[in-house]
């Protein structure tokens, strides 16, 4: 296929993000800011991805384990908006976007967001400044109780053209479902669609996140919208693996919360990560949230696959 213009991207994207409610300017060129962007040498990217449960020890846990670690991506949810724009203020050098998705009041024994907005934050931490986009899915729950969507950032990474999210999809049978989620199906397809034209010019493409869906084919319930976003190597019709997949080589890997549940993921595209990539790796940390925090590298390729 041949490759699209990056100036060609940014206006597909442009089109097609009618409900984008922040954007930043036209995608980076490669070609102008780092020589040619598709022969520079690609090195593994480093991504931390953390669901939070609004805990503030967790939140906590993850800013110390990105400082400590420097990852290039970070994708967080259950995120009080107090504390991403607290972090924000203190890390100007740092490129950040939040999507607030509902407010949240918690209970007892963790007050939560009091109130503010709990939501997604994407982290960038090699440059300020880089373009950041904000949207909702456009099928969400009942009465738009919970506006469910992607926050996301462009990037380059030694050159290659790169766009993380942060995301997190329905938990519960919000429009009516009993065990699965009529919202989440579209959710996912929000997410293709959001991200079809990047791949479409072999950007490679990041999405982490808490989908609420587990990876085993056979649950019923959750492998149509799982398969969406998965690719044919691992029985789905989209363009997607899970950094665990790639490293074990098989649909199915560990747990991602304590109660042995796996629903937290970092999906890499094909386009620069395509199946049988070596060099991806994955490692789990215990937080004080319920959900482990997740590490992995990801090698992009420096010509698309």
């Amino acid at each position: 296929m041949r490759r699209l213009p990056l100036s060609v991207v940014a206006c597909l994207a442009t089109t097609l993000l009618t409900l984008t409610t922040t954007a930043g300017p036209a995608a980076a060129d490669p070609d102008r800011d780092h020589g040619r962007g598709l022969e520079a040498s690609a090195a593994p990217v480093r991504v931390i991805q953390h669901n939070t449960d609004h805990v503030p020890a967790a939140w906590e846990f993850a800013v110390q384990q990105i400082e400590d670690l420097q990852p290039e991506l970070a994708t967080l949810q259950e995120v009080c908006r107090p504390w991403f724009d607290a972090l924000q203020a203190a890390k100007p050098q740092w490129t950040m976007a939040y999507h607030p998705r509902k407010k949240h009041n918690g209970g007892a024994n963790n007050p939560g967001c009091h109130g503010d907005d709990i939501g997604e934050a994407v982290i960038y931490t090699r440059a300020p400044g880089r373009p950041t986009t904000v949207i909702d899915y456009p099928n969400n729950n009942v009465g738009g109780v919970e506006k469910f969507g992607l926050a996301c950032v462009e990037f380059l990474h030694r050159g290659i053209p790169t766009l993380g999210c942060s995301t997190h999809l329905s938990a519960y049978p919000t429009s009516g479902g009993q065990g699965t989620q009529p919202e989440r199906g579209p959710q996912v397809a929000a997410i293709m669609a959001h991200t079809a034209p990047y791949r479409a010019a072999n950007w490679a493409v990041i999405v982490g996140g808490d989908f609420n869906l587990t990876s085993e084919a056979s649950n019923v319930g959750h492998a149509a919208d799982m398969n969406l976003i998965m690719g044919p190597a691992v029985g789905g019709t989209g363009a997607f693996h899970d950094a665990a997949q790639l490293e074990l080589g098989r649909r199915l890997t560990r747990p991602t919360t304590d109660k042995n549940r796996r629903i937290d993921y970092v999906f890499l595209a094909d386009t620069r990560t395509p199946w049988g990539t070596r060099g991806v790796t994955m490692s789990y940390e215990d937080s004080p949230a319920g959900h482990h925090l997740l590490k992995a590298d990801a090698v992009l390729l420096r010509t698309a696959g």
